[in-house]
C-alpha cells in the first residue's frame, strides 16, 4: 500500500518517468530521418535538440526520485518493513525505466558521432 504522503511525490516521479520514455520514442522515431539525409544536415541538429531533452528530462526523475525516496525513509518506521521493501523496489524499477531511456540518446548520440 502507497501512504496517502506519498502519493504526490510519486505520482510525478512517474509522470516525469513516463514523459522520458516518451521522449526516448520521439528521438527513436527520428533515426529513419537520419538514415535519409545521411546523419549530415538539419536533421542532425534536430536529434541533438531532442536528445538534450531526454537528459533533461531523465535528470529531473532522478532528483524526483531521491525526493520520493527521502520520503519514504521518513516513514518507514512506522510501516510494515515488507511493504518498505518491495516500495522500494518499484521505485527502483520505475527509475529504471527513465535510465534506459536515457541510454537511448546516448546510443543515439554515439551514431551522430560516427
Amino acid at each position: 500500500v502507497l501512504p496517502e504522503k506519498l502519493h504526490t511525490n510519486f505520482t510525478s516521479f512517474v509522470s516525469r518517468c513516463i514523459d522520458t520514455v516518451e521522449q526516448a520514442k520521439v528521438t527513436i522515431n527520428e533515426l529513419d530521418e537520419l538514415v535519409e539525409t545521411g546523419f549530415k544536415g538539419k536533421e542532425v541538429k534536430v536529434v541533438e535538440s531532442l536528445i538534450k531533452k531526454l537528459d533533461k528530462l531523465e535528470s529531473e526523475s532522478d532528483k524526483l526520485e531521491i525526493k520520493l525516496r527521502a520520503s519514504l525513509f521518513k516513514l518507514e518506521k512506522d510501516m510494515n518493513p515488507v511493504e518498505v521493501m518491495f516500495l522500494y523496489q518499484v521505485i527502483d524499477w520505475i527509475g529504471d525505466l527513465a535510465d534506459r531511456a536515457e541510454r537511448v540518446g546516448s546510443r543515439m548520440e554515439l551514431l551522430l558521432a560516427k
